[in-house]
């Protein structure tokens, strides 16, 4: 554990900072927040103001990280390219990364679902120079649209736009005219680097090496079961579709007769011999 020195940022001393520290300041905290959601997927599932000190350099310091939310992989990169296509106005590929991200429920609309999406996100892109715009509150009412059209998210999203609003609300106090999509979109072009390099590819591709090359063992016993089966299969004499029936046929043509014989008071022992051959034929069918 380490103390952190520093001061909040609606402090008097945040707002004795230099231009330059202040955009420092901001960078800095794009940065983390950005590595902490997109990069890492361990972010501070507890983030407020109270919980972020400006710290001399200047540098950002997280305290009272007793909360910590986490995304898997898959989850992570979805994320990552929805956010990246809404912060560079794509709102097409953002809602259907968003919809990807979703469970469908019963009678779900995903098709309308994205198309919802598209509009509040270019609504949102039409205004997010003002100062009262949030980045946050655009994906927050993109999750909520979601109930209409039975798309139901993961629970972790909520805390991703809590710590999304924080950094807003802290940066605005630093610069209110500041416009969350600029600061992190040099941030987000690092983590689409770090997910999609090249050599971090071709070591999570080492690290499933050992299962490949196991399958690639089997693979030769495989083929050779395989086509013993075929040849096994294509040796044996193609049976008779028909064998059996005409057994079948005579069973049921003597019971048949016999019913008739007894409807219309026939003799007795004609009718009696006809449905002894009707067994007769079904227990030799059955043998």
């Amino acid at each position: 554990m380490e103390y952190l020195r520093g001061f909040k940022p609606s402090s008097p001393e945040a707002r004795e900072l230099s231009p330059g520290d202040r955009d420092r300041v901001i960078d800095l905290g794009a940065g983390t927040i950005v590595r902490m959601l997109f990069r890492d997927g361990l972010f501070h599932a507890d983030l407020h103001p109270a919980n972020i000190l400006v710290m001399p350099g200047p540098r950002v310091g997280f305290i009272d990280l007793g909360q910590v939310g986490r995304f898997e992989p898959e989850l992570r990169r979805r994320l990552l390219l929805y956010y990246y296509f809404l912060v560079t106005g794509d709102a097409e590929h953002a809602a259907r990364y968003l919809a990807a991200i979703a469970t469908p429920g019963p009678r779900a609309d995903p098709q309308g679902f994205c198309r919802e999406v598209e509009d509040v996100s270019r609504r949102w892109r039409r205004h997010r120079t003002a100062a009262a715009s949030s980045l946050g509150e655009l994906i927050l009412e993109s999750l909520a649209r979601g109930v209409r059209f039975r798309m139901y998210f993961p629970v972790e999203l909520v805390l991703m736009v809590k710590a999304i609003i924080t950094f807003e609300s802290v940066g605005r106090m630093l610069d209110p005219d500041l416009d969350v999509a600029v600061v992190t979109h040099r941030h987000l072009n690092d983590a689409l680097f770090h997910q999609y390099n090249p050599l971090r590819l071709g070591r999570e591709g080492l690290r499933s090496a050992p299962e490949l090359l196991d399958t690639a063992v089997k693979v030769p016993a495989l083929i050779s079961t395989g086509l013993r089966a075929l040849e096994s299969a294509a040796s044996r004499p193609p049976e008779n579709p028909f064998a059996g029936m005409r057994g079948t046929m005579f069973a049921g043509f003597s019971l048949v007769a016999g019913a008739l014989v007894v409807a219309l008071r026939g003799p007795l022992p004609v009718a009696l011999l006809l449905f002894g051959l009707a067994a007769l034929s079904a227990l030799r069918r059955g043998r």
